[in-house]
């Protein structure tokens, strides 16, 4: 059951890497858009990862316990464990215990963790300040950054000034 349970939870991390990488790329707009930090990057997008577990730790399971079943199966390792006095029933037990702490650990990370860490990420990046202003600064381009305010530069000059300025 070890094997199962490290399989499972090597898994678990591999799927949640990835999705967290490609949830990370998409939230560049954080960045490039918005101009905020990289620190404010960095830690919005770690504080969805709790999120991500979340949400793929049933699938995951079920995946890895079917592979680690099936996997025994095609080596004979269960029929072993029947030769060698391993009952089905203890087999099974074995599974749903594992089972009811994964379950757990689900309705808490559902209920509490994952809530919990979506808020603080929304909260921090409500609260942190736009850190490169002037990446936000396009010549040609409407910018919105604030409530009621639109900025349109018509001509960025040569020494960085800015020629006809339109705030409203």
């Amino acid at each position: 059951l070890s094997d199962s349970a490290f399989f499972f939870f090597l898994s678990l991390f591999a799927a949640s890497l990835i999705i967290w990488i490609f949830q990370a790329v998409n939230f560049l707009d954080i960045i490039l858009e918005d101009g905020r930090s990289y620190i404010v990057y960095l830690k919005y997008t770690l504080l969805n990862f709790p999120k991500i577990i979340n949400r793929i730790l049933p699938f995951i399971f079920f995946i890895s316990l079917f592979y680690i079943i099936l996997n025994y199966e095609l080596r004979n390792e269960l029929s072993i464990f029947w030769i060698n006095g391993i009952s089905k029933i203890e087999f099974l037990n074995k599974l749903i215990i594992f089972s009811i702490y994964l379950m757990i650990f689900q309705i808490f990370l559902a209920s509490y963790l994952s809530p919990l860490s979506q808020f603080k990420a929304r909260e921090y990046l409500k609260n942190s300040n736009i850190d490169f202003f002037t990446s936000l600064i396009k010549e040609g381009k409407f910018i919105n950054i604030a409530k009621d305010i639109t900025i349109f530069i018509d001509k960025k000059n040569v020494d960085n000034s800015y020629k006809d300025i339109f705030i409203e």
